[in-house]
């Protein structure tokens, strides 16, 4: 297992959550197409298709609840609680920055 650098910022969330919902849209494509494939089959009965298109929407749900996680993970990596109160330390820290600017305009940039 290799170890990961820390999370710097919300760039690496964004990016993550950007490859998460590309991997998803790739896997419901990938059900799509197997859930046509076993319908399409002559040789199946009609129970068993029905327990293969059902085990595809257990697995497609699936996919949705860890979706869901990820944004989840990512939200509460940017600041905002998901129970929807105040992260005061992010608070704190952006109200730091921004006396900072105001103290020393030269480095405002």
């Amino acid at each position: 297992m290799t170890e990961q650098e820390p999370r710097q910022n919300g760039e690496t969330t964004a990016a993550l959550l950007a490859a998460a919902e590309a991997h998803y849209q790739d896997m419901i494509v990938d059900f799509l197409a197997l859930k046509q494939r076993v319908r399409e089959r002559n040789d199946l009965s009609e129970t068993e298709i029905r327990r293969v298109i059902v085990g595809f929407g257990r697995a497609i749900q699936t996919l949705f609840d860890e979706r869901k996680k990820v944004e989840q993970q990512a939200e509460r990596e940017s600041g905002a609680l998901a129970t929807g109160e105040i992260d005061f330390d992010a608070a704190r820290a952006e109200i730091g920055r921004r006396l900072a600017r105001l103290r020393d305009p030269e480095r405002t940039g």
